[in-house]
């Protein structure tokens, strides 16, 4: 499971994470099980930051993006290609955004990392489409 990913002893330069229930939730035109398992999805990239936490070496910096692959509305219960939300931050961002991590909001660096922040607020299809980034289909 997904609490397991630093029992291992590793020097990865990269991880990939897909959550398959999601798009599972979609096909089945379930909106019960996608708010579910979008909330669970939620809970783990809560978890995933509080153990980079307490693993990552303090001069690293991790670099986090967070996607979908394509769309799967429940109304329709397959794959569509409207536009999915797409973000990027680094983990010192996300965890000085989300409060995990305290860190001097003067610093220099903070400065630097958080003048890259766009407007967006939430992480959704529309709201993604007004983001630094720009619009990105799926598919």
């Amino acid at each position: 499971g997904g609490k397991h990913i630093f029992d291992q002893e590793s020097n990865y330069d990269f991880g990939f994470l897909h959550v398959k229930a999601v798009d599972d939730a979609g096909h089945d035109k379930s909106l019960e099980k996608k708010v579910e398992w979008f909330k669970k999805s939620d809970e783990m990239v809560k978890e995933l930051l509080l153990s980079l936490q307490k693993h990552k070496d303090e001069d690293d910096e991790i670099i986090i993006a967070l996607t979908g692959d394509h769309t799967t509305p429940i109304c329709i219960g397959d794959h569509t290609f409207e536009p999915v939300p797409f973000g990027v931050s680094t983990y010192s961002a996300l965890s000085n955004e989300l409060n995990i991590e305290k860190s001097d909001p003067n610093s220099e660096y903070t400065k630097k990392v958080l003048s890259l922040k766009d407007k967006v607020e939430s992480f959704n299809e529309v709201s993604a489409c007004e983001g630094a980034l720009g619009r990105f289909p799926g598919g």
